[in-house]
């Protein structure tokens, strides 16, 4: 099932990475990326060949102007995601979203920073972990262990590695 709004934030996450701005702790504040400007206005674009003209909107069909990418990203905001994507070019956006394993070979349409291929739970989870875990990409996994009624563990899942972690993360940990 796609996952519409839900891959929204990989979206305003890779934007951050591409603006250079790797230090996100709370002691260094938002950022100046949260406060660059981003247009929420209507827009019409051409979606290719056989295609019909798409035209993307918000929740609400609201539109509110020029609102920080903070405000975009709090509220959800569609129209400023698809600028930020045409921004930072289809391509990349493809390819960010299956280096975390969110999609297998989507189409190439726009439309995908709003979420509109198919995935599973299961990916989107993965995804979202990114930003629980320091930047570093887990696998999750459905069960960890089983106990007996006595508490003894006899089974145990919970062999996941990360690979190259401290390479990968912004904590460098």
């Amino acid at each position: 099932r796609p996952p519409n709004p839900h891959h929204q934030p990989h979206n305003h996450d890779f934007f951050q990475a591409e603006d250079g701005i790797r230090d996100r702790s709370p002691s260094r504040g938002l950022g100046d990326v949260y406060k660059r400007q981003i247009l929420d206005a209507p827009i019409v674009l051409d979606q290719g060949e056989d295609l019909k003209m798409w035209k993307p909107e918000n929740y609400g069909k609201k539109f509110y102007g020029p609102s920080t990418l903070w405000v975009g990203l709090e509220k959800s905001r569609n129209l400023m995601t698809v600028r930020i994507a045409q921004d930072l070019g289809l391509k990349k956006i493809i390819n960010f979203s299956e280096n975390l394993g969110i999609y297998e070979n989507p189409e190439e349409l726009l439309s995908i920073s709003l979420g509109s291929a198919e995935t599973t739970l299961l990916k989107l989870t993965s995804a979202y972990s990114v930003f629980v875990n320091g930047g570093k990409l887990v696998e999750p996994i459905l069960i960890d262990r089983i106990q007996d009624s006595e508490g003894k563990t006899i089974f145990n899942n919970d062999k996941r590695k990360c690979i190259n972690c401290d390479e990968i993360s912004y904590l460098g940990e």
